[in-house]
């Protein structure tokens, strides 16, 4: 196959092996640097560890290559590799904003009750993959959690009008 038919049928490539982190490992990890840092600062740390990870997986495509794809589909076809939760929708509301809802949030699952958001690390990892494939800078804010009652956990994606606060690789 040739051309746009190909690209309709592409698959998720997996550019780097895949390791799953069981959401208590998370949960242990984000206490862990709580103690050591500070809350805050442990939120950034697990983000910026998202995105590494995100960016890592989607890097079997090739940015600004989604073709006739949808960013909807697409983001299905490569968060299926996470285990972080089941995307249950995604809304493009304009170019440089989106809604996702997740269902069954790995991460908010094993936090528990909490009077805040907890998905840093899927905050992070949502962002890295939008951005790998999109070629923009997405930055991820989860509006309601799981952890504090929601039905499901929201993230609102928007292009961030600064630099984006992730190291750069060597």
């Amino acid at each position: 196959m040739k051309g746009k038919a190909a690209k309709r049928e592409q698959k998720v490539a997996v550019s780097e092996p895949v390791v799953s982190i069981p959401g208590d490992a998370i949960h242990s990890l984000r206490l862990e640097l709580s103690n050591l840092l500070g809350k805050k600062l442990a939120a950034g740390v697990l983000f910026r560890f998202g995105y590494h990870c995100g960016e890592s997986l989607a890097g079997g495509y090739v940015q600004g290559q989604a073709g006739d794809v949808s960013i909807a589909k697409l983001l299905e076809e490569v968060w299926v590799h996470t285990g972080l939760g089941t995307i249950a929708g995604v809304q493009e509301i304009s170019e440089d904003e989106m809604e996702l809802e997740l269902e069954e949030s790995t991460e908010a699952l094993s936090a528990g009750s909490s009077a805040e958001p907890v998905c840093d690390y899927t905050r992070g990892y949502l962002a890295g993959v939008v951005n790998k494939v999109l070629g923009a800078k997405f930055y991820c804010v989860e509006t309601s959690c799981m952890s504090q009652g929601a039905p499901r956990c929201t993230f609102q994606m928007l292009v961030f009008p600064h630099k984006v606060y992730v190291s750069k690789k060597p």
